[in-house]
């Protein structure tokens, strides 16, 4: 008998552990976090959106501030913790002291990415167990960290996609709400995930009928402020920002031939953007200039041997991020190597999710949904000209793969018929990683091949 209760007290112990070895890595990677250098300023994207913030505690121009002519509605609100505490504590304004609660509320986002968020995710797949929460989160703050300085929304975008996610898992019917009021934040933060969005909001209706309308209503309620916003200052009635699509409209070009975007030399002064385009592209555009998104998919078919390994550049070099990032500095060999690091989190974290065996249902309809963010990734790679910063769901869905299948190694051991396709599928993963390393690296080679304005207008014109 006292065997017996001596089990239960250990079966017991060992579901809890779980829960407070959570708190106790989310209290650290939010103070890990927070114990770096705050920002010496905030520029360009960055600064708009915490204008905004400011402008919406101390009562000025929100819409002038926060740029909400093309920028989300949501956008002021995300850092206003921050800027309500630098007015509270009498440091009103925009200043050395606000950067510092951007940065502690930004490690306390890290932390509960990294503690929580990820191991839910990682769930959709695997047991969740001691090494893989201890996983998750020193990988999540490896991956994570070098954003928390900065008043940027894409940590926070995806943040809430990938939440959306895992409250489908429950489907209560408040769960299902506030999905789709996250999911929809989300895209307010950043359109590029609309597409994701809808096709995740469709598979849920689908797939539980009259309760999944109950994410149309969140995702309809998430959009209201940006329809107020615009009826009342612009008097129309749309939910996105007015001004958004003439700047996509615009940029629709560069799509074509850049390989990836940066904003570099963030410290200690500002030097603006670098572009690396791919040269055979560029001879491309010159000769083929598309006028619309249609056409510029019907280029990248027409000419396939180039545009196929282009894509491969495009995501390689995505994916092979500076050490620096979210920003970017000329520093070679630690570029490379962080680079391939998070290359490798990536394709082996995303391919251990769909390649190994586990007892949950293969096609779920949380998976599926985590499987149409990546997609919805994949998409915007051909549609949009790229950076560092839209590779971070492709990350954050690796880590939590990478997890899974240390918690899975730890508890089972690897078997090699845990692996569908067993050694060859391993091969051809690792494969897929030096390529995109290779690829990433040798697009990075191109920082002076883009065209000029000059040559783009020429083509423009020509008959």
């Amino acid at each position: 008998m006292t065997s017996g209760n001596t089990g239960s007290t250990l079966i017991m112990a060992e579901i809890d552990l779980p829960k407070h070895r959570s708190l106790l890595l989310f209290i650290a990677i939010s103070v890990a976090t927070f114990f770096q250098q705050s920002a010496p300023a905030m520029l360009w994207d960055a600064e708009v959106y915490l204008r905004g913030s400011v402008a919406l505690i101390s009562g000025g121009n929100i819409y002038v501030d926060g740029g909400l002519d093309l920028r989300g509605a949501w956008s002021p609100i995300v850092y206003s913790p921050a800027a309500a505490v630098n007015h509270i504590i009498g440091r009103s304004g925009y200043g050395e002291g606000l950067f510092v609660f951007v940065l502690l509320q930004n490690a306390v986002l890290v932390g509960a990415i990294s503690t929580l968020l990820l191991p839910a995710l990682m769930r959709l797949w695997f047991p969740r167990n001691s090494t893989s929460l201890i996983v998750c989160a020193t990988i999540g703050y490896f991956v994570l960290r070098n954003f928390a300085p900065y008043s940027l929304m894409d940590t926070w975008a995806i943040a809430l996609v990938l939440l959306a996610v895992c409250l489908i898992e429950r489907r209560g019917f408040a769960s299902l709400f506030f999905a789709g009021l996250a999911i929809g934040v989300g895209v307010n933060l950043r359109p590029s995930y609309l597409l994701t969005a809808v096709v995740i909001t469709v598979i849920t209706v689908v797939s539980l009928r009259y309760r999944g309308l109950l994410m149309i209503v969140g995702l309809v309620v998430a959009q209201t402020p940006q329809i107020v916003v615009n009826w009342f200052v612009n008097g129309r009635m749309t939910p996105f920002p007015v001004s958004l699509a003439g700047v996509s409209g615009n940029r629709a070009v560069w799509t074509l031939f850049t390989i990836r975007y940066d904003t570099i030399a963030y410290r200690p002064f500002a030097e603006g953007a670098q572009l690396f385009c791919d040269p055979a592209m560029v001879r491309v555009a010159l000769s083929e200039l598309p006028p619309s998104r249609s056409d510029l998919v019907m280029v990248f078919v027409t000419n396939p041997l180039q545009s196929g390994w282009f894509f491969i550049e495009k995501l390689g070099a995505m994916l092979l991020w500076p050490v620096t990032v979210p920003y970017f500095e000329w520093i070679p060999v630690l570029n490379l190597l962080f680079g391939v690091v998070i290359v490798l989190i990536t394709v082996l974290g995303i391919s251990g999710l769909m390649l190994t065996r586990t007892k949950s249902p293969a096609l779920s309809l949380p998976r599926v949904a985590a499987l149409v963010v990546i997609g919805g990734v994949l998409v915007n790679l051909v549609l949009f000209h790229t950076e560092t910063r839209y590779a971070i769901p492709l990350v954050l869905i690796g880590v939590a793969g990478i997890a899974g299948l240390a918690g899975h190694c730890a508890s089972h051991g690897i078997r090699r018929r845990d692996i569908r396709g067993g050694l060859p599928t391993a091969i051809v993963v690792l494969a897929v990683a030096v390529l995109l390393s290779v690829s990433g690296h040798q697009g990075l080679q191109h920082a002076n091949s883009c065209p000029s304005e000059e040559s783009l207008k020429n083509a423009e014109v020509r008959p």
